[in-house]
């Protein structure tokens, strides 16, 4: 009976194969190989269900039969049935103890259900029983750095160097971790050897050249962009980094160009946009930066930044009307900001609206009750609304204050 079912396996006829070796004729069988034969062509039939159910009664007929352990074992942990995966490989850990791959394997399972302490305990004992287990140790850094144990995450892979020195993913995960814990210039080492010694890693490259654009490095950061981008890569995050070391080094025609090259690439544009619109208001083309500013504005409504710089050019080139509007959307999002409501005052007087400005005054004065240029102003906007007397007295609060 095994073999004609096996020989229908061979056909690809598995249904007719677990048709053979289904109901009664299973019954009476005491043949652990033919359960554990049975389970295989369920499993190839993806019946899985009963799969399973054949493979537990092997290990019922053989409980020692690693073919059926490690078979249902399989299938446990392919259908996410962890518990009834760890069961089944604890009771063969206590058949097996100084096995470091089973406790590895543990350590997985409790990883995935949720219980990282036993995660970490289980990959604990299995790096004891073999210090050389470097999935257990790379896996034990990556739960570290996921609960925030980044001290300890370096252990782990300081280990895995001592273990594989010419590994350069783990040179570039240690690079990871260092810049997590704010030891820039050993990340800055750590990426560089990764570097060294996989020279085409642009992942690694990228997180070195962010570094050191961050750290003020820009010459060396134009460098790495420079290499990327000769390699064929070429998303718009280069293209804006490589702006960014351009524009730091006041090289302001080759960041611009740079910057067009990240809003070409499409994906995350929004750094290639700002710094677009800063080398227009800086060159004396606010149309353009006000468009620039405007795009920014399409991706993130409520960039204060932006409104304001909008804000401001709007002002310098005689639109109050536009101005007011920006340091509305401003004020929308953060009604208390100061320099929006003197920004909002000043335009409501361009546009002679001095009723509208008198209560903005307030809210200032209230706030910084001794400055004489808020007090000066709102008797001003008393004046143009016929409130002379008013005016007056707050004129002398002023020139007191002075």
């Amino acid at each position: 009976m095994l073999v004609e079912a096996k020989e229908l396996v061979s056909e690809g006829k598995c249904e007719d194969a677990m048709n053979l070796l289904g109901g009664s004729v299973m019954e009476k069988s005491g043949s652990a190989d033919l359960w554990i034969m049975r389970g295989d062509i369920c499993a190839m039939a993806e019946h899985l269900t009963d799969a399973i159910e054949s493979y537990e009664r092997a290990l019922e007929l053989d409980p020692d039969n690693m073919t059926a352990v490690l078979s249902l074992y399989r299938l446990y942990k392919e259908s996410e049935n962890y518990y009834d995966a760890a069961e089944l490989l604890d009771s063969y850990i206590k058949k097996n103890p100084e096995d470091s791959h089973l406790w590895f394997e543990k350590g997985w399972l409790s990883e995935k259900s949720g219980d990282f302490g036993e995660a970490l305990m289980d990959y604990d004992q299995a790096i004891s029983l073999d210090a050389g287990c470097t999935r257990a140790v790379a896996s034990k850094a990556l739960l570290l750095m996921r609960e925030k144990r980044p001290e300890e995450a370096l252990e782990c892979y300081d280990l895995l160097i001592e273990i594989k020195p010419g590994n350069a993913a783990v040179h570039h995960l240690r690079g990871l971790v260092l810049k997590v814990m704010g030891e820039y210039d050993e990340a800055i080492d750590s990426f560089k050897e990764a570097i060294r010694l996989d020279p085409s890693d642009s992942d690694t490259l990228l997180e070195v050249a962010i570094l050191l654009l961050e750290t003020g490095r820009f010459k060396d950061a134009l460098g790495y962009y420079n290499r990327l981008i000769d390699s064929g890569f070429e998303g718009s995050e280069v293209f804006s980094g490589q702006g960014n070391a351009y524009l730091a080094l006041g090289m302001s025609g080759e960041a611009l160009s740079s910057y067009e090259h990240a809003i070409d690439a499409g994906g995350n544009i929004l750094g290639a946009l700002k710094g677009r619109a800063e080398i227009l208001a800086a060159s004396g083309n606010p149309a353009e930066a006000v468009e620039a500013y405007n795009s920014v504005l399409e991706i993130n409504p409520l960039d204060m930044d932006v409104l304001r710089k909008l804000a401001a050019l709007y002002e310098d080139a005689g639109h109050p009307g536009q101005a007011l509007t920006a340091y509305d959307r401003i004020l929308i999002a953060d009604p208390e900001n100061s320099d929006a409501i003197s920004g909002r005052i000043k335009c409501l007087v361009s546009l002679e609206r001095y009723s509208e400005a008198i209560p903005q005054y307030d809210g200032l004065i209230v706030t910084s009750p001794g400055r004489s240029d808020l007090i000066a102003g709102k008797a001003f906007s008393f004046a143009k609304t016929g409130r002379k007397d008013d005016a007056v007295v707050l004129y002398v609060s002023a020139l007191q204050l002075a």
